[in-house]
């Protein structure tokens, strides 16, 4: 989504694991949108869902002109 959404220059994924906890960190200086906007689309519908079955903390941070930053971050069991 990021690269087909936000006319981004620059991606950046990374994973960790640590204490038992997996943590995915998903950045982009791409346009960036409204958080508090509905979504029409199963994109950002998908990672809250996906977040919850995971029991998950889901962080969202977007700025718009500047950038969307996601941060999921689950238990290993």
């Amino acid at each position: 989504n990021a690269a087909k959404y936000s006319n981004a220059r620059k991606i950046r994924v990374c994973i960790s694991q640590s204490d038992h906890f997996i943590e995915l960190n998903v950045s982009d200086n791409g346009k960036g949108f409204d958080i508090n906007k509905d979504f029409q689309g199963n994109g950002m519908n998908t990672l809250k869902r996906r977040s919850t079955e995971l029991k998950a903390d889901f962080d969202l941070e977007s700025i718009l002109n500047e950038g969307t930053h996601i941060k999921l971050r689950f238990k290993i069991t």
